[in-house]
């Protein structure tokens, strides 16, 4: 069976101390994208020349759009998602780092599975790339319980709590149009969810989301994150 094809979808703001970590891990995947797709939220750092000099070695297509207006992380994944032409998408933040089994990792059990989401674990590092003594799913309280629950009822758990991590998740594009365009709600400030949380409901909702134990990301934990642990 041929490979799939992967968008990785990054969306950025001044992220220029952070995007070589991210950029080489990109580069050193076993599973290689199709394509780097970025929505640069008008940043006013190093981020475009960094993404510039990038997709002048970087062997497969980097396509940077600089939004208009300020769009916000979530509005701008959507607006980055919708330009994706991989039959798989994953979602990226400018500051983490992925391990170089990533996209071919979650891909293989997406096909075993026939699953229209899955993700993964993450180890936590600090904003000098340091080890934290703690993971992704340690953080959300995602213990070994709660994951036999959600094996035996993903809806029913991610109704009740946010476990998936945007930037550990890989999704279908077949499924885009269930998603797209995000509901205004998810915007707002009080709004309960974020992109990657209306994501895995929506798609427990209708088709089968997995999960891998493995720490597939370094989650990078600093002050200027919009969210965190």
């Amino acid at each position: 069976m041929s490979e799939p094809t992967v968008s990785v979808a990054l969306c950025t703001y001044d992220g220029a101390r952070w995007l070589g970590p991210f950029l080489d891990g990109l580069l050193a995947q076993a599973l290689p994208p199709h394509e780097l797709v970025v929505g640069d939220d008008g940043s006013t750092d190093d981020t475009l020349a960094i993404l510039a000099a990038f997709a002048e070695r970087a062997p497969f297509p980097v396509r940077v759009e600089v939004n208009g207006r300020r769009l916000g992380s979530t509005m701008n994944f959507g607006a980055t998602f919708a330009r994706c032409e991989g039959e798989l998408i994953a979602s990226a933040d400018q500051d983490d780092v992925w391990a170089p089994t990533k996209l071919a990792r979650l891909a293989a059990v997406m096909a075993a599975d026939d699953l229209a989401l899955a993700f993964s674990d993450g180890s936590v590092i600090d904003d000098a790339g340091r080890a934290v003594a703690t993971t992704l799913w340690e953080g959300v309280g995602f213990d070994a319980a709660e994951q036999r629950r959600f094996d035996r009822d993903p809806l029913g758990l991610l109704v009740r709590r946010s476990v998936v991590t945007g930037a550990a998740m890989v999704l279908r594009a077949d499924h885009l149009d269930r998603l797209l365009p995000f509901p205004a709600a998810l915007d707002a400030a009080a709004s309960p969810m974020l992109q990657d949380r209306w994501a895995a409901l929506v798609l427990a909702s209708v088709a089968r989301i997995g999960r891998v134990a493995e720490p597939l990301i370094a989650f990078r934990r600093h002050a200027g994150q919009q969210t965190g642990l």
